[in-house]
């Protein structure tokens, strides 16, 4: 997938009219793979180049300056979902306030028309572009029968009746409910980071964990002991884990953080990559007695873990 990003993008230009589906792509989830679906059998049945035209950062960000938005992927993260759906082409347009600004029927005309050449565009039920939010699929739809596109609007995607999107995704990781994520975004939920150096509690409690050090941006589910699969370097299956999320509490800690430990792995991973899909919520984080009691109920989240596994990971 050919990616065009940052000035690259304000100057992206394609030699054949490309089929493009529209959105953020927060999280790429089974809303957003519909929308790249659609563009692709198009782009197939006509004999075009298949893309998305997405933005960086986030809009709310520059919108309402200040606000902090938690995001289920990084931009590296989509690109690499992105990727994998096969897809040609990926226009990553900053995301400015004079693009902000810009009124729906100019952001049709100057970039859908007149820089990228569009020969179709695909988007979701509840997309909005332009100044205030004011374009939509009708204002596509009309704009494309003047200036000679086709505009598809692909209806929601729903999961067990519930309506798939971002905002729902991010509702259901905070509450913990990374089964009900997982389902909503057709893989289970991740963060990748590196190792970094931790207190050695997990060490001297007979559990070894990694500390991952994470992208401030990325959404980390709600506190919690979590049935995980850690992806290690050079490693294409995952290693059974548990993902402990919060703050050490029976040792004062101030920090919330993901601690993991692999059953079984005795190799020493500081300052690698580690990927941390999440599966399923097994228990709060509380506060123990003592590092006896600590070390007995580590020992029971291991083993229902463990007993776990072969399930949830299948699916």
């Amino acid at each position: 997938m050919r990616v065009w990003r940052g000035e690259e993008a304000r100057l992206a230009r394609f030699a054949d009219r490309p089929v493009l589906a529209l959105g953020f792509f927060d999280g790429v989830h089974r809303g957003h793979q519909a929308l790249v679906r659609r563009a692709l059998a198009d782009a197939r049945q006509q004999g075009r180049a298949a893309g998305v035209l997405t933005f960086e950062p986030h809009p709310l960000t520059v919108v309402k300056p200040g606000r902090t938005v938690e995001l289920l992927t990084t931009e590296e993260e989509k690109e690499r979902l992105l990727a994998g759906l096969g897809l040609d082409e990926a226009v990553i347009y900053p995301f400015s306030r004079s693009l902000a600004g810009l009124p729906a029927e100019a952001f049709v005309r100057e970039i859908l028309v007149d820089q990228l050449a569009v020969a179709e565009v695909v988007v979701g039920y509840n997309f909005t572009f332009g100044a205030g939010g004011a374009g939509h699929y009708g204002l596509l739809r009309r704009q494309g029968e003047v200036l000679g596109f086709r505009a598809v609007m692909i209806p929601p995607v729903t999961v067990h009746r519930k309506v798939v999107s971002s905002t729902a995704i991010r509702e259901r990781l905070m509450a913990g409910q990374v089964d009900e994520a997982w389902r909503m975004l057709g893989y289970p939920y991740f963060v990748s980071g590196r190792v970094g150096r931790g207190a050695g509690r997990g060490q001297k409690l007979g559990f070894p964990t990694a500390n991952l050090e994470l992208p401030p941006e990325k959404l980390i589910p709600r506190d919690g002991v979590y049935v995980a699969g850690s992806t290690l370097p050079g490693e294409q299956s995952e290693r059974l884990s548990v993902a402990a999320v919060g703050r050490a509490l029976t040792f004062a800690g101030d920090r919330r953080q993901v601690e993991v430990h692999l059953p079984g792995y005795t190799g020493d991973l500081y300052g690698a990559a580690v990927k941390v899909s999440f599966y399923r919520r097994l228990r709060e984080m509380r506060r123990f007695p003592s590092r006896e009691a600590l070390q007995a109920q580590v020992s029971e989240d291991v083993r229902r873990a463990e007993a776990l596994w072969p399930f949830v990971y299948s699916g």
